[in-house]
């Protein structure tokens, strides 16, 4: 074999071997249920007194609500004044879609994880809080429902055979929309607010609602729905 026909041959190798196609690697599977396809963005704002009506005034709080495709609840987080994130939860779910713990951040800083305890209707009745960093249980806290559901009743401990000090009390209606709320004092004193709904959209889910104390507007929130499916 003369050299030309090696030559010949080493470049006709060398061409097969570039034009050969890479090896396609299977793309990693990322389960739908944890893809983020509804995000609800919520605004407070405090109140005037504008001819005898109390209108929206000044942005006080603003967070985002992510949503599957199945509208289970992903994350909640909660912005700074200047759009940035000061914190977040972002929840775990299983198989069935309830949440079974959460992870906490603040500034992207993982700080806590939480363990769920559900009852057999898959609602959450306690929950225990550890230290990302240590795993230590820092206090745990509690839940318990009455009226059918209608009433929720939270509470919390610092540890597992510590006193529980139920601090807020959550109403709600047989669709289960929250219409109100009560702020338990260490003292006892209770702090009721309700929730009158404004405006609705077309699914009947509030869009505009005002926070009501003592018979007075005392807040108002905005809500509205992004769709993430609808620009890819």
């Amino acid at each position: 074999m003369n050299l030309r026909t090696v030559l010949f041959l080493s470049i006709s190798i060398l061409l097969l071997t570039a034009c050969k196609q890479e090896p396609q690697q299977d793309k990693p599977k990322v389960d739908p249920d944890t893809i983020v396809a509804e995000v609800a963005i919520i605004r407070g704002f405090s109140v005037r007194d504008s001819s005898g009506i109390m209108v929206a005034d000044a942005l006080r709080a603003m967070q985002s609500v992510e949503y599957n495709a199945k509208g289970q609840e992903l994350a909640n987080k909660f912005f700074n004044q200047n759009g940035t994130v000061a914190w977040e939860d972002q929840f775990l779910l299983n198989e069935e879609g309830q949440k079974i713990g959460s992870r906490y951040y603040e500034n992207g800083e993982l700080k806590m994880t939480y363990k769920y305890d559900l009852d057999d209707q898959g609602r959450r009745v306690g929950y225990r809080a550890h230290d990302a960093n240590t795993g230590v249980e820092m206090y745990r806290g509690f839940s318990k429902y009455e009226k059918d559901g209608g009433l929720r009743i939270d509470g919390s401990a610092p540890g597992p055979n510590a006193v529980v000090q139920w601090n807020y009390e959550y109403s709600f209606d047989k669709n289960g929309e929250e219409t109100g709320y009560v702020y338990i004092a260490a003292d006892g004193k209770r702090f009721p607010s309700t929730y009158s709904v404004k405006e609705r959209d077309e699914q009947g889910r509030w869009l505009r609602r005002a926070v009501v104390t003592n018979d007075t507007v005392t807040a108002i929130e905005t809500r509205e729905f992004k769709s993430l499916t609808d620009s890819q």
